[in-house]
């Protein structure tokens, strides 16, 4: 009888010990957040001498600031008088929020008449489509223009060139219902896809070529029949490096390049 207890004991760590391999307790294997973690982690973006990551709780700008600075890569700012009164010299964040300040990836609060507060508001939290805007301007991603918009919820507005140039190079994907849900707050899991997806922009549209490409033959795929005749529509597109979130999804086009 002890001999089975300690056996299922074994078993049941090893199961837990393979789930949560990776350098996080609380991001398992099999989540759909697990390898940006990782690459993060690998990359020195986040901190590894943690062992939990908290992925589900919200961004707060002073997060952002250290995301977007160590993603993009930029050397550390340590300016000897501080430019916001919330953001103390003795803060973890201080060099990340100056970096970013520097790099005019984020900005302090301005009130109504146009005129900074002297505030930064490190502990804040984020929205989607801000989060958007801070990669694009750190990575410096190249901006992208649409003829239409390429989701519901996005269409006027501060937003809408960053939110399509971050959709343009796969840095944020969209969810089933054609809406980005720009005001929704981002959290820590979302901000890790986008920031990885950030690092290793991939341009929608543009077929990447590799030797491991197989190629299709030249055929003849027409179809003769009464009615006229039908030729096949072949694989355009299948781009899935997307923002994992709620309900968000790839699609494998044919024809033509349209992504949910």
């Amino acid at each position: 009888m002890i001999a089975s207890f300690s056996m299922v004991a074994i078993l049941s760590s090893l199961v837990v010990s393979t789930a949560f391999a990776g350098t996080y307790t609380d991001v398992p294997a099999d989540s759909s957040y697990y390898a940006a973690v990782e690459d993060l982690a690998a990359a020195g973006v986040v901190d590894t001498t943690k062992t939990s990551f908290k992925g589900t709780e919200e961004l707060t700008r002073a997060e952002a600031a250290k995301l977007a600075v160590l993603a993009a890569g930029y050397d550390l700012e340590n300016p000897a008088a501080a430019t916001f009164t919330d953001v103390p010299k003795t803060a973890w964040y201080y060099t990340y929020v100056e970096t970013a300040v520097a790099h005019d990836v984020l900005d302090g609060y301005s009130n109504a008449a146009g005129t900074p507060t002297g505030k930064f508001g490190p502990m804040d939290k984020l929205t989607r489509a801000q989060y958007a805007k801070i990669l694009v301007n750190a990575l410096q991603l190249p901006a992208a223009t649409v003829a239409t918009p390429t989701f519901t919820d996005v269409k006027v507005g501060w937003a809408v060139p960053f939110v399509e140039t971050a959709y343009h190079w796969s840095v944020v994907g969209g969810f089933a219902d054609g809406s980005f849900k720009p005001g929704n707050s981002v959290t820590r899991f979302q901000a890790a896809v986008m920031t990885d997806n950030s690092m290793n922009p991939v341009e929608k549209g543009v077929a990447v070529v590799t030797p491991d490409t197989p190629v299709v033959p030249e055929v003849d795929n027409e179809i003769t029949g009464g009615a006229g005749s039908v030729e096949e529509y072949k694989l355009l597109s299948s781009l899935n490096n997307e923002e994992v979130g709620q309900a968000e999804e790839d699609v494998k086009v044919y024809g033509m390049s349209i992504e949910a």
